[in-house]
């Protein structure tokens, strides 16, 4: 799995991979986890578990940009952070600075974030 995640994103680039195989992979393993009840779930939190890897893998591109950093997070609720992590690794390969805040970010928690003039930008998946 990581030869086949690692090929993809050196063939394909970060954001072709994750549109075009990434993606549609775990949406298709989604489909089959709701289709089939309970099983399959095992394969889903795998093969996160082999994206997220491979995404924290990609090493950002040199700091130029003088600008607050991107702040990311999932709403609340939402436990899902693969998509923010693949847009995570996307700008920092475009040398974006990043703050990563993950899964299930509290509403009450978001202002709090944005304090010391980081760029007030959250994103949901």
């Amino acid at each position: 799995m990581e030869d086949l995640l690692a090929g993809a994103l050196a063939e394909l680039g970060l954001v072709t991979a994750w549109e075009e195989v990434i993606a549609p992979t775990l949406h298709a393993v989604g489909r089959k986890w709701a289709s089939a009840g309970e099983r399959y779930i095992e394969v889903e939190h795998l093969l996160s578990w082999y994206v997220s890897s491979a995404l924290h893998r990609i090493r950002p591109a040199p700091q130029t940009l003088r600008t607050p950093p991107v702040l990311l997070a999932c709403t609340p609720g939402e436990q899902h952070s693969l998509p923010m992590e693949a847009l995570a690794a996307a700008l920092g390969e475009r040398a974006f600075p990043v703050r990563m805040f993950g899964a299930a970010l509290p509403a009450e928690a978001a202002p709090a974030t944005a304090a010391g003039g980081a760029a007030p930008v959250a994103c949901g998946s």
